[in-house]
């Protein structure tokens, strides 16, 4: 397994101490469906002309299919712990609805509820969550390469 340091468990000054070359990407997340907790979420502006996102976080916690191919050999050295993923949503006109669906799907339907308060209960809340690996160009890099990225994010169906 490979040791990677937290940054997080560090002062501010040890932090900015530490050398730059000692964080290691880790290793790809295998593809498939995971329990995971939603840590946070916010909305914001990027962009020269302001575009807003919904960002979610998600922490993968364990795989939810035990007999999905290769998970659990691929998973024997490797720590999920910490392994934050992102789903972005677009807030523009023809976009929205993708986060309005997700937010039903997890929430549930709440008509006449603003932005603000439905995405402060996102918070803490377990889900299933698709992790894919997909090619993307990371910036300023000239060659593709493989990366985590989240499908979908979904309740956590009832267990019987």
């Amino acid at each position: 397994m490979v040791e990677v340091l937290d940054p997080s468990a560090m002062s501010m000054a040890e932090f900015l101490s530490s050398v730059t070359d000692e964080y290691v990407e880790p290793p790809l997340i295998p593809q498939g469906h995971y329990r995971g907790r939603i840590q946070g979420s916010l909305i914001k502006s990027v962009g020269d002309e302001g575009k807003k996102v919904l960002e979610v976080y998600v922490l993968p916690l364990s795989p939810w299919n035990a007999e999905e191919e290769g998970i659990e050999e691929a998973l024997e050295n490797m720590d999920l712990e910490g392994r934050m993923l992102t789903k972005t949503f677009w807030l523009d006109k023809t976009n929205a609805w993708r986060a309005t669906q997700f937010l039903n799907a997890v929430l549930g339907q709440q008509a006449g509820k603003p932005w603000d308060q439905r995405i402060s209960q996102l918070t803490g809340l377990d889900v299933l969550v698709r992790v894919l690996v997909s090619m993307k160009k990371a910036q300023g890099e000239e060659e593709k390469k493989p990366t985590n990225t989240v499908g979908s994010i979904l309740p956590l169906p009832d267990e019987e």
